[in-house]
């Protein structure tokens, strides 16, 4: 009698761990955004940022201060996105979204349930990007920069006007009146602690 106790035990533990690992390869790949380290890396780095007027200012001792938001996209591992199928489960600093359908186009954009795009680069990653093409940026904080006395401002916004170079004074004395300084067209170069360059480009 125990022995064939024993043999129903053993044959349903075999069962359960069937059902569990067929389980488990039903459920698909969980592919999770790289761990993103911009916060991390203020010192020297070039960032996506936006600004409004007042946000680059005079502090008490007389340094000149910007007030940043702070951008950045979900990136992947090329592999990773290679690989993803129906299915699969991608995480999105939105939260999970299930791999229902997947389309990939000959020009290397991959649409995931005809509302998330991926695209990749020359540095071997997926991001993600609006259906527009730009990159699918979100805020992930604020920084308060000091700005160098050697800051140059690039500014490619108005074709009509061409590139026009502003400093750090041409924010106090109001040289600087178009504030639409968005993740999608500026960038600031920071080093050792300061904000050395802007860049903000045309975008129709």
């Amino acid at each position: 009698m125990m022995r064939h106790l024993i043999a129903l035990c053993t044959a349903l533990c075999m069962l359960f761990a069937v059902c569990s690992l067929s389980g488990a390869e039903s459920a698909g790949t969980v592919v999770a955004p790289l761990p993103d380290t911009t916060m991390d890396n203020l010192t020297d780095a070039i960032l996506s940022v936006s600004f409004a007027e007042g946000d680059v200012y005079l502090d008490d001792t007389g340094k000149l201060q910007m007030l940043v938001s702070i951008y950045t996209c979900d990136q992947y591992d090329l592999v990773d996105i290679s690989l993803l199928k129906a299915g699969d489960t991608l995480m999105t600093h939105g939260g999970e979204m299930p791999v229902v359908t997947l389309a990939r186009t000959p020009d290397g954009v991959i649409c995931v349930n005809d509302s998330l795009y991926l695209t990749t680069d020359d540095c071997g990653l997926y991001y993600a990007v609006t259906a527009e093409g730009e990159k699918d940026w979100y805020e992930i904080g604020r920084a308060t920069l000091r700005v160098s006395v050697d800051f140059e401002g690039h500014d490619l916004s108005d074709p009509a006007l061409g590139e026009v170079i502003f400093y750090p004074g041409s924010f106090l004395v109001n040289e600087v009146t178009d504030y639409r300084f968005t993740p999608w067209n500026t960038t600031i170069r920071v080093e050792n602690d300061q904000v050395v360059e802007l860049h903000r480009s045309y975008r129709p």
